[in-house]
């Protein structure tokens, strides 16, 4: 029983065959791996949990009469143990995301196109035709590189040549009301300057303390790319490897299980 038990359940490292002399002696027939073991199961209705019990290790029983008859439980196995791994690599990539030794925090928008304002943003800004630096941008820029604020970072949503002009009710964000904008598009035209404006961007900061986001438009220069700490990509690979290897895992159980489902479908339709 502890041998079936444990082949079936995939639960055991190790299968005790040595237990007994039997089980020994019948190693290969247990498996059907070079022997084919027939299982007569006797059952009375006046014993009902004692024909339970033998219904459940007959069912157990021949889930290994066939070739793959330990393959099942060993990939069975495998993946409760890869489940585990990809629980364990979960959780230290959300621990990772919750912040670094500064308590600055990451999302899985912000591990990619997150920016900040390079050193020479300002100059930048205003030298484009289409935007202008704000109060809001020199805030931004003045924590640019510090550890401890992060709220001059943002991301990236929007990329276009031409930005849709401010309206009245909106705060400065570097765009100018439509008037401006058109005005500034003829003024380009009738220069007869043939290289076109640098593409603007427009990013969102994260409001702090509740408050909502601050949307600011930036030309692509004025923008700088800001990397995510090292040991955070480094779990959010192995979280996505290790969950790649489960994927596969199951994917193999799977074919397996069918496999030994129509083996013995074969086996019974040949005994009738």
């Amino acid at each position: 029983g502890r041998v079936v038990g444990a082949l079936a359940t995939g639960k055991c490292k190790h299968v005790p065959y040595r237990d007994s002399a039997l089980t020994w002696l019948l190693k290969d027939a247990i498996t059907g791996t070079s022997a084919r073991v027939c299982m007569v199961a006797a059952v009375h209705p006046g014993h009902a949990a004692e024909s339970a019990s033998t219904c459940r290790y007959a069912h157990q029983y021949s889930a290994l009469q066939t070739t793959s008859g330990t393959k099942v439980p060993d990939l069975t196995a495998e993946v409760r143990e890869q489940k585990r791994k990809v629980d364990n690599l979960k959780h230290a990539f959300q621990k990772a995301l919750e912040g670094d030794e500064y308590g600055i925090a990451w999302t899985l928008e912000s591990l990619s196109g997150t920016v900040q304002p390079t050193r020479n943003a300002r100059n930048i800004v205003e030298a484009h035709p289409y935007l202008s630096w704000t109060q809001a941008h020199q805030t931004k820029w003045a924590v640019r590189g510090q550890r401890r604020d992060r709220s001059g970072i943002g991301r990236t949503r929007a990329t276009v040549d031409v930005p849709e002009p401010r309206a009245p009710s909106d705060p400065p964000d570097g765009r100018p009301l439509a008037d401006a904008l058109a005005a500034a598009i003829r003024q380009l035209a009738a220069s007869g300057d043939g290289d076109r404006p640098e593409r603007c961007v427009e990013v969102v900061f994260e409001g702090r303390h509740g408050r909502p986001p601050v949307i600011l438009w930036y030309p692509e220069d004025a923008l700088e790319e800001v990397q995510p700490p090292k040991s955070l990509v480094d779990a959010k690979v192995a979280f996505e490897k290790a969950e790649e290897e489960l994927k596969r895992k199951q994917a193999d159980l799977k074919s397996a299980q069918e496999f030994c489902t129509k083996e013995k479908k074969g086996w019974m339709t040949k005994q009738e």
